[in-house]
């Protein structure tokens, strides 16, 4: 036999190989899915036999918990501050507060992350959502606008928006914006204050057996919810003397009431 044949042969070889290894990828993924809907399946059953309505659609596929520290960025506040109201010089207040003042306006930041800008004349020509996601946007602070409402109180209106991490919602950080008749604001919350940085991995439960330990502190705990209506990864940042982190955790959403809860123990936290 020629070597041109045997070159011939070992190609058509290799190619019902390759036909073969994605035949088995394929049949894995299938068993991988039909194995994911039925414990979805099983989730759901389990809830219903509590007199809890969750639908296995609702309940997340595969994700990836990350953890990460942060440290803090002050001269990006500074930059923050000549933005919104004009260069100036920071003032030390001890326990790490700095604030700052031009005849435009004020500002201070804590080393949580907690800022307040007040504003003696802002541009409120867009309405005050656009106002603020700009003002926002100069900051250089991500954040969600979905569910974000108009509030007004009298003299004044406002508007809040939750901050966000590679899209994400960070819980507990949220910034609002309140303009007052004569076009002074104050622009205040928490905000991610540095740059989060990949940190030690934690572990993380599988999120049924999660929900597994939420249905039981559910119970144990007296809660009282009959429909699990949302169930979403977010952050929450954390500070302490050892430094600030964006810890991964679960919100799951029910008609009862919000709760936060730990990916590594399946515990309610909030």
């Amino acid at each position: 036999m020629d070597a041109a044949r045997l070159k011939n042969i070992a190609i058509i070889i290799l190619a019902a190989l390759n036909v073969c290894f994605l035949i088995l990828i394929g049949v894995n993924r299938g068993e991988v899915r039909n194995v994911s809907a039925n414990e979805k399946n099983s989730i759901s059953e389990l809830f219903m036999d509590s007199g809890i309505m969750l639908s296995a659609d609702i309940v997340p596929d595969d994700f990836e918990a990350s953890w990460y520290t942060i440290n803090r960025d002050t001269a990006s506040e500074a930059k923050i501050v000549e933005k919104l109201i004009g260069k100036a010089e920071a003032e030390d207040q001890g326990g790490n507060i700095y604030s700052y003042s031009t005849e435009n306006g004020s500002a201070v930041f804590r080393n949580n992350g907690e800022f307040e800008v007040k504003l003696n004349f802002v541009d409120d020509g867009a309405g005050a959502g656009r106002t603020a996601a700009r003002l926002l946007e100069e900051m250089g602070i991500a954040f969600i606008t979905e569910g974000a409402e108009m509030e007004e109180h009298g003299d004044s209106r406002g508007i809040g928006y939750i901050c966000a991490w590679e899209e994400i919602p960070v819980l507990n950080c949220s910034v609002h914006l309140t303009i007052y008749a004569g076009g002074s604001a104050v622009l205040s919350g928490r905000r991610i204050n540095g740059v989060p940085q990949a940190g030690n991995a934690g572990k993380a439960l599988d999120i049924n057996t999660v929900l597994v330990r939420f249905l039981d502190e559910i119970k144990s705990g007296g809660r009282v919810c009959n429909t699990v209506e949302s169930i979403e990864l977010c952050y929450n940042m954390s500070s302490s003397a050892s430094g600030t982190v964006l810890e991964p955790v679960w919100h799951i959403v029910t008609d009862g009431g919000e709760y936060q809860v730990n990916v590594s123990s399946g515990k309610i936290i909030s």
